[in-house]
């Protein structure tokens, strides 16, 4: 535990990138630390087995000035990665009114092994405010042998307004050994430009997707709110439409999650259509964000 404020860099583990071998960093573990008002990256990962980073609260709530953001970055082959528990929330500044592209949960080249997969779980992203520049809550380029599973992404209306593009979830990779379960993606943004809340980047493969809660809070855009997409021009409007043309998200649900207190950071579903929906996950995610213990039949 400890806290770090500052610094182009918040928090820096490099590695070996692509390669592994003997001199590959193994064990280490970031955990209940603050990460806070970084220029660029809060924390950055790069190539290690077995590395753990969970229950950190990563924002920039008191920078004066913020520029392009990378909330949590990891690049390379990083079997046994384990991404769990962190709070990522009020990247804008001290102000809040400044534009800045978003990266807040970035994976680039990150792959686990059959054995030793990666697991990205229990995370919350919130409170942005990153006005009108592109937005990626997860961006996961050539990304595999991973499980993404009970994240919680609440886009707010301050973020990605104007024309500005806005992802919930980039995905790219290997997508037969991608598994996206359990998660919730709500978008209030009050911008006109293209929001995708799963972008699938692959018009000939398709992620394991399933038992999410996806849902726009607003209906400023219109004709450009995607529940989901596999490009720019192959695009799905509702869940019905994805999953008849897909056969993915046949078990997830678009309805309010009424959050128990989104402004204190509470990302608890009391909705009855979110109770007992989810997939039990008690294997990889036996808690949650809270330290409370999952059930067999998880809520979403």
């Amino acid at each position: 535990s400890c806290q770090i404020v500052g610094g182009y860099y918040g928090l820096c583990l490099n590695g070996t990138g692509l390669t592994l071998g003997s001199t590959t960093p193994s064990n280490n573990t970031v955990r209940n630390s603050i990460v806070s008002n970084f220029y660029l990256y809060g924390i950055y990962s790069y190539g290690q087995n077995n590395l753990s980073i969970e229950y950190n609260d990563i924002n920039r709530l008191t920078r004066s000035a913020v520029s392009t953001c990378y909330g949590l970055y990891n690049y390379g082959r990083n079997p046994g990665l384990k991404i769990l528990a962190n709070r990522i929330h009020d990247l804008g500044g001290s102000l809040g009114t400044t534009a800045f592209t978003g990266y807040l949960l970035y994976l680039s080249s990150t792959s686990g092994t059959a054995a030793s997969p990666v697991l990205v779980a229990n995370n919350a992203i919130y409170n942005i405010n990153n006005l009108g520049s592109t937005l990626y809550g997860m961006y996961m380029l050539t990304t595999d042998t991973i499980d993404v599973l009970h994240n919680t992404l609440d886009i707010n209306s301050n973020s990605g307004t104007g024309t500005a593009t806005v992802y919930g979830a980039y995905i790219s990779g290997n997508m037969t050994q991608f598994n996206f379960k359990n998660n919730i993606i709500q978008i209030a943004s009050s911008g006109t430009g293209n929001k995708f809340a799963l972008y699938n980047s692959s018009t000939t493969a398709l992620i394991n997707s399933n038992r999410n809660g996806i849902r726009f809070t607003s209906t400023a855009g219109g004709a450009s709110n995607f529940v989901a997409a596999r490009s720019a021009t192959i695009t799905y409007p509702t869940l019905a439409s994805w999953t008849a043309a897909t056969a993915r998200d046949s078990n997830s649900i678009s309805s309010d999650p009424i959050f128990t207190n989104a402004l204190a950071g509470d990302f608890t579903p009391i909705s009855f259509a979110y109770n007992n929906s989810g997939e039990n996950q008690l294997a990889l995610v036996p808690l949650d964000i809270n330290r409370t213990a999952r059930s067999t039949t998880p809520d979403i």
